[in-house]
Formats: structure tokens, sequence, C-alpha cells
């Protein structure tokens, strides 16, 4: 059994470096453009957060800013050279997907925070006191 397992282990090696020496990025992305719009799709999600990330969590306006006009502008390059109508749905759906899911993760975290930060200030006083 131990024997079958290391020939698989190998062959999965094997096969995962032959994958990646014979397929490139640009044919991964074009492949998964054929696939149905999952280019269009993770491009939208990514640029929606990277640009409420930055635009909520830098303290200047030009850090805030200039992510914001950087994937503005990828959006609106990547929304013109998109071919199909539902295609350019789809990157717009996504992209606000993106702002919305990542604001309400950043704003998850900040209440955590605010959460277990409350919890250490209650408990300290507590510990003092039966100290003394």
């Amino acid at each position: 059994m131990a024997l079958m397992m290391e020939e698989l282990i190998r062959a999965a090696q094997l096969g995962g470096k032959r994958m990646m020496e014979e397929v490139s990025w640009r044919d991964l992305l074009n492949m998964s453009y054929e696939a149905g719009g999952v280019y269009p799709t993770i491009v939208g999600y990514i640029l929606g957060g990277i640009t409420i990330f930055f635009f909520t969590r830098c303290s200047s306006w030009i850090s805030r800013l200039v992510p914001a006009a950087l994937c503005s502008m990828l959006f609106l390059h990547t929304l013109h050279n998109l071919e199909r109508k539902s295609l350019e749905w789809l990157l717009m759906v996504a992209a606000g997907t993106g702002v919305c899911c990542t604001y309400m993760q950043l704003s998850s975290l900040d209440l955590v925070r605010e959460h277990f930060a409350f919890k250490k200030v209650v408990t300290k006083p507590n510990t003092c006191k039966k100290n003394d």
C-alpha cells in the first residue's frame, strides 16, 4: 500500500510539473475565457476588492486614490476589450460583488478586533482587584 501511495505522489508531482511546463499563463486565461466567463468574474472581483481595501484602510488620500484610479483604469480597459455583452455584465456584477464582500469582511474584522479589545479591557481590572 505504501508503494502505491509513493507512486501516486510521484505521478502527481510529474503531472503538475509537466502541466506547468506545457501551459502558460496566457493559455490559462484563454481557456478560462472560453469556459464561459471565469476570467471576467475573477478580474472584476479582484479589482473591486483591491479598490475598497485601499480606500478603507489607508490614511492618506493619495494612497487611497492611486490604487482606486489604477483599478478603475484596468476595469475600463478590460470592459472595453470584452467581446460579448454578457461578459461585460458579468464583469460589472463581479466588481460590485468584490466591493461589497470586501467591505463587509473588513467591517467584520473591525468588529472582531473591537470585541477582543473590549474583553481585554474588561478582564484586566477584574484580575487586578482579585490580587489586591
